[in-house]
C-alpha cells in the first residue's frame, strides 16, 4: 500500500508510551522537510510521574490499553489526531508494579496480562465494566511472567517464566495444553511477540542480550546475538548448527521484524535489512547514535537522542525528522488495517457469559469470578451469601468484599462494589456491612445482599479508616486520618440520630480501634512519626498510651473479653503481641516473616488475622500462636486489610434495641 509523501492515511500512526512526563503521544504526519510542521499530538496522563509500563490497543474500536502503576487503563475514542482530554476508564485495579507485558485478544475481545510479582496471568472481557471481574488462567508453577504474546486467531499464548530456569511456554488461549517449547539458552526474556502470519514467536532476552526467533513449536530456533560479536547468528535447534546471517557488525543496537518485509536492525551508523534466513542484505539509511528502529509498510522510522527520523525503504538518507522530547519508552503502530476482521466465540456480547467467556478451540466456556459460582444455564454466577460464623475481609486491591466460611474457609463474594475500603465491621445486631470508603471518604452501610446501601456519615476532608460498634448503645466509634496529625482524631456517631463528636484529637496517623463497654475502655493504634497504642475512657476522657516501645507498625487490634487481653498486629516486625489492658504482661506471641501483619480478630480460643503478602486468612491458637490448617493461599486474592467476624462468640455490652 503506497502512502502519500507526508501523511499516514486515515487513523492510523505510531503510539509512544513516555516518562517524565507521562504521556502518549501519536505519530500522525511525515514531515516534508526538516523546518515543515510534524503533525504529532501528544496527550499528557496525571500525574506526570505515572510510568506506562506496557501498552496495547485495539484499533477497530479506537482503544488503547496501558498498565500504568497498579492498574490497567481503557483511553477511549482515540484518535491518533486528537490532542484534547479523552475517556480513560479502568479495566482492571490490582496489578503489581512489575515489567510484565499486557496483550489485547482482538478475536475474542479479552484482555490478558502477567503480573511478575504475585506471579499468575490473569484475563478479563476488556468491554465489561466491572473492574473486579477477572480469572486466574495460569498460576500453578510459576515463579516470575513477564513476557506476553498472543496469536488470537490460532488461539495460542505464549508466556516467558524467568525462574531460575528461565523458560517460554504456550498455551490454549484459556490456559489449558501448557507446553514448554523453549527452555535452555535463555536468562530473561522480557518481551514477547508473534507474527501471526508465518506462525513464527520472536522474544528479547534481557540477560543475553538477544533477540531470537522459533517456530510455534520452539523448533528452527535463531539467535541473533548482540554482546561481543560482531555478526547476527542464526542457531539451529533441530541441527545443532550455527549459520552466520550477517558479519562485520561494528555497534548493533537494535532489532525490529515485520512480517511482510523481514528484518531490521541499526548496525552502528546504518540501518540494514535481510530477510528472516539472512538473505537478500541491504543498506538503507546512515544514522548515528540510533537507540531504536522500526519498519511500517512502505518507511523506515528510527530514535535517534530527542528526535524521530523517517525515510522511505529505498531511500539511502533520513528525509523527515522532527523533535519528539526525551524518555521515550516504546513505540506501537495504531493501524487497524493490520488486525484481521474474524469473530471468535467470545467476541458477540462476551459469548452470552455473565462474567468472564473464555474461548477454546471449538466453541467456549464461562467461568465466574471468585467467589461466585457457574449456574446450571452454564452462564449466568452468583452466590448465596453465609448467615452465621463466618468472617468478612475486605480485598482493598480489587475493591471487593469477601465472605470466609469459619468452619471449612469456603470463600463467597458479597455483591458490594466499594472504591478504596480498608475498614469494615459487621453489626451483629441489624446484621448489616459498615465500611469506611476512602474514595468518597464515607462511612457506608448495606446488608450482606447488598441491598439497602446508606450513608453513615461523611467524614470530609480526611479518610475514615476503621471502626468498632459498642453493643451498649450502637454508637460506632472510628478513626479517621488527615493530612497532619491535626486533622486525625478519633470521633463516635449515634447510631440513630447520626450525630458526631470527636473524642480525640492531634493523633499520629490512628488506624485500628476496638471497645470495651462493659469497662468504659476504647483503645486504638497510631502509625504515624509516632507508633503507639492508646487507651481512653470511651467519653475520651483518660488518655493514656499503655505501649510506646519497641513497635513498628501496629496496624491490628482485637481484645479477648474472655482473658482481658488486649493483641496487636506489628506490620514492621512481623510479630504478634498480647499485654492486659494496661499494657502489663507483654508478650511476643508469634512471628511471621516478611508477612506484613494487619487485622486481627479473637473468637474463642484461636485468633484470625491478614497480611498484605499472604494471599490468605490463618488462623492460629491465641495462646500456644501455633497455626491450624485453615486457609489456603488463593492466588486470586489481593491485599486483605481489615477483618470482621460473625460467630457464637462473646460480646461485650448488651445488644442495643433496635427500635
Amino acid at each position: 500500500m503506497a502512502f502519500p509523501n507526508c501523511c499516514l492515511p486515515d487513523d492510523k500512526g505510531l503510539i509512544l508510551g513516555m516518562w517524565n512526563p507521562a504521556s502518549l503521544t501519536s505519530i500522525t504526519e511525515i514531515p516534508r522537510n526538516p523546518a515543515s510542521h510534524f503533525g504529532n499530538v501528544s496527550m499528557s496522563l496525571n500525574p506526570s510521574g505515572a510510568q506506562i509500563i506496557s501498552i496495547s490497543s485495539d484499533p477497530e474500536r479506537k482503544i488503547v490499553f496501558a498498565a500504568i502503576e497498579y492498574s490497567i487503563y481503557a483511553f477511549q475514542n482515540f484518535t491518533i489526531w486528537q490532542n484534547e482530554t479523552i475517556p480513560i476508564s479502568v479495566v482492571y485495579r490490582g496489578r503489581s508494579i512489575g515489567n510484565a507485558q499486557i496483550a489485547f485478544d482482538y478475536v475474542s475481545k479479552n484482555l490478558y496480562w502477567c503480573d511478575s510479582l504475585l506471579n499468575w496471568i490473569a484475563m478479563k472481557p476488556a468491554y465489561l465494566d466491572n473492574t473486579t471481574i477477572y480469572k486466574l488462567i495460569i498460576h500453578n508453577n510459576l515463579k516470575q511472567p513477564e513476557g506476553l504474546a498472543l496469536d488470537p486467531e490460532a488461539g495460542l499464548m505464549f508466556f516467558s517464566d524467568n525462574d531460575v530456569n528461565p523458560r517460554i511456554e504456550k498455551a490454549s488461549m484459556n490456559g489449558d495444553n501448557r507446553t514448554v517449547i523453549v527452555h535452555t539458552g535463555l536468562k530473561r526474556v522480557l518481551s514477547l511477540s508473534v507474527d501471526v502470519i508465518n506462525s513464527l514467536l520472536y522474544w528479547a532476552d534481557y540477560g543475553r542480550h538477544t533477540v531470537e526467533v522459533s517456530d510455534y513449536y520452539g523448533l528452527n530456533r535463531k539467535v541473533l546475538r548482540q554482546p561481543t560479536s560482531s555478526s547476527i547468528k542464526a542457531f539451529s535447534v533441530n541441527s545443532g548448527t550455527t549459520s552466520t546471517i550477517y558479519i562485520g557488525l561494528e555497534q548493533p543496537t537494535s532489532l525490529t521484524v515485520n512480517s511482510h518485509n523481514g528484518l531490521y536492525w541499526v548496525d552502528d551508523s546504518m540501518i540494514k535489512s535481510s530477510s528472516t534466513n539472512g538473505s537478500d542484505i541491504k543498506s538503507h539509511v546512515i544514522t548515528f547514535g540510533v537507540t531504536q528502529a522500526f519498519a511500517y509498510k512502505g518507511y523506515l522510522g528510527w530514535i535517534m537522542g530527542n528526535k524521530m527520523y523517517f525515510s522511505r525503504k529505498s531511500s539511502k538518507t533520513a528525509e523527515r525528522y522532527v523533535d519528539i522530547g526525551e524518555n521515550i519508552k516504546g513505540v506501537a503502530i495504531f493501524d487497524s488495517s493490520l488486525q484481521e476482521d474474524k469473530r471468535g466465540s467470545c467476541h458477540l456480547l462476551n459469548g452470552g457469559c455473565q462474567d468472564i467467556c473464555l474461548p477454546l478451540q471449538t466453541g467456549r466456556e464461562c467461568e465466574c469470578d471468585l467467589g461466585l459460582k457457574l449456574q446450571p444455564d452454564l452462564k449466568t454466577c452468583d452466590s448465596k451469601a453465609y448467615t452465621s460464623n463466618f468472617i468478612v475481609v475486605s480485598d482493598y486491591s480489587h475493591g471487593r468484599m469477601l465472605q470466609i466460611n469459619i468452619d471449612k474457609g469456603g470463600l463467597v463474594k458479597l455483591p458490594i462494589s466499594t472504591g478504596n475500603s480498608a475498614g469494615i465491621t459487621f453489626d451483629k445486631t441489624t446484621k448489616e456491612l459498615l465500611y469506611c470508603d476512602r474514595s468518597t471518604k464515607n462511612i457506608m452501610s448495606s446488608s450482606l445482599h447488598g441491598g439497602n446501601t446508606t450513608l453513615v456519615y461523611a467524614t470530609g476532608f480526611v479518610n475514615p479508616e476503621r471502626m468498632a460498634i459498642d453493643y451498649s448503645t450502637g454508637n460506632i466509634y472510628y478513626t479517621a486520618v488527615g493530612s497532619t496529625s491535626s486533622q486525625s482524631y478519633i470521633g463516635v456517631i449515634h447510631r440513630t440520630t447520626f450525630q458526631h463528636k470527636t473524642l480525640l484529637s492531634d493523633l499520629h496517623s490512628p488506624r485500628e480501634i476496638v471497645v470495651y463497654p462493659s469497662k468504659g475502655f476504647l483503645f486504638w493504634t497510631e502509625f504515624g512519626n509516632l507508633t503507639e497504642i492508646g487507651r481512653a475512657y470511651m467519653d475520651g476522657s483518660s488518655k493514656t498510651y499503655i505501649a510506646t516501645t519497641d513497635i513498628g507498625w501496629p496496624n491490628g487490634l482485637a481484645i479477648d473479653f474472655i482473658s482481658d487481653r488486649i493483641y496487636w498486629t506489628d506490620g514492621q516486625k512481623n510479630r504478634i503481641e498480647f499485654s492486659d489492658l494496661n499494657g502489663g504482661n507483654r508478650r511476643v506471641l508469634t512471628t511471621d516473616n516478611d508477612a506484613h501483619l494487619m487485622s486481627i480478630v479473637v473468637h474463642g480460643q484461636y485468633l484470625y488475622y491478614t497480611a498484605w503478602n499472604r494471599q490468605r486468612i490463618t488462623k492460629m491458637h491465641k495462646t500456644t500462636g501455633s497455626k491450624v490448617t485453615f486457609m489456603s493461599n488463593n492466588p486470586e486474592l489481593g491485599r486483605l486489610d481489615s477483618l470482621a467476624i460473625y460467630a457464637d462468640d462473646v460480646v461485650d455490652g448488651n445488644q442495643y434495641p433496635l427500635s
